[in-house]
């Protein structure tokens, strides 16, 4: 279709110019451009120019045998390219949301949001996009990071973007972390009423924590250093199912969302406490690939994602005072 395109600002050049110029550049002459588009080659000559007068740049050097490209014009074939590519894909991708057909999603949840609105999610896709069929990747958010970099998953969970480069996000909400511990731990260390602890309350409390390669601990350490504020870790482990299990038997307590332990704090294993003085609160995204193929699908799949999370989160307050 031919449709506007802007410049600086500025309504400049229609779409059919851009792919007039593909071809002149295809062919290396306007006049074998203009036999081929069916226009006149002064008609093909004024759209050039017009271009050329727009960008500011000229893009082709006329010779006895034809045209080429200056610099400027490489680098003006190459944005032309992507343009009109970008515009076929639109296209295209409209075209699905009329006809609603059928795909596969994978999309990547950290472990956290797995436990909390992971069952919640794939049913949620079922009930309401009926043609997609999905499927759920858990990982840590690193890993999860490299899957959506490499397109592995179509739609993943990230957190803090500082400098994710290239990476499509839309922000969800707000993960805030709280130190777990069963209620048997609690009252062996004094603090079963207590509805929250000062950072020296908390450092000499045994810890189980991920490993300090883990993008979690990596947050926790920094907030905490930020702080001014120590933990005493007594065992590094990689697998949460194997912290919840270490602090639901009383042997240590852990920093954790309430998501990565939504079940226990349900059946009242597991105890959620605020950690005062630090703010240890992250954010959670929606994240994509930019290299993906956007289809109406995928843009449902991600509105209902987004959505349910968000959902979930706000189910979260009431759960996070002992029991």
């Amino acid at each position: 279709p031919n449709r506007p395109i802007v410049f600086l600002g500025r309504e400049i050049m229609e779409t059919k110019y851009l792919q007039h110029f593909m071809v002149v550049v295809d062919c290396g002459s306007i006049s074998k451009a203009a036999l081929r588009l069916d226009i006149s080659q002064p008609s093909l000559s004024q759209q050039i120019l017009r271009l050329e007068e727009e960008v500011g740049r000229a893009l082709l050097t006329r010779q006895p045998t034809g045209v080429a490209l200056t610099e400027a014009g490489r680098v003006f074939l190459e944005h032309a390219r992507a343009l009109i590519r970008q515009l076929e894909l639109a296209a295209f991708d409209l075209s699905q949301l009329r006809t609603e057909r059928g795909a596969n999603i994978t999309l990547g949840l950290t472990n956290s949001i797995t436990n909390l609105a992971g069952h919640d999610l794939y049913r949620a896709v079922q009930q309401r996009l009926p043609s997609v069929s999905v499927n759920i990747a858990d990982a840590m958010s690193g890993r999860i990071q490299e899957m959506i970099e490499t397109g592995t998953v179509d739609l993943g969970i990230l957190y803090d973007l500082d400098a994710e480069r290239g990476i499509l996000t839309k922000e969800i909400g707000q993960e805030h972390l709280f130190l777990m511990a069963s209620p048997n731990f609690l009252q062996r260390c004094g603090l079963k009423d207590k509805e929250g602890l000062g950072l020296e309350e908390i450092a000499g409390l045994p810890l189980a924590m991920p490993s300090t390669q883990h993008s979690l601990r990596k947050f926790i350490d920094a907030r905490m250093r930020g702080a001014g504020g120590r933990l005493k870790v007594t065992a590094e482990i990689d697998v949460l199912s194997l912290i919840k299990t270490m602090v639901v038997e009383g042997t240590v307590c852990s920093i954790l969302s309430i998501g990565a332990v939504w079940e226990e704090i349900g059946n009242g294993s597991i105890v959620a406490v605020e950690v005062r003085g630090i703010n240890l609160s992250r954010t959670i995204y929606s994240a994509r690939s930019p290299h993906k193929t956007i289809t109406g699908l995928l843009v449902k799949t991600e509105d209902v994602m987004i959505s349910t999370i968000r959902q979930r989160l706000s189910q979260i307050g009431s759960r996070v005072k002992p029991q």
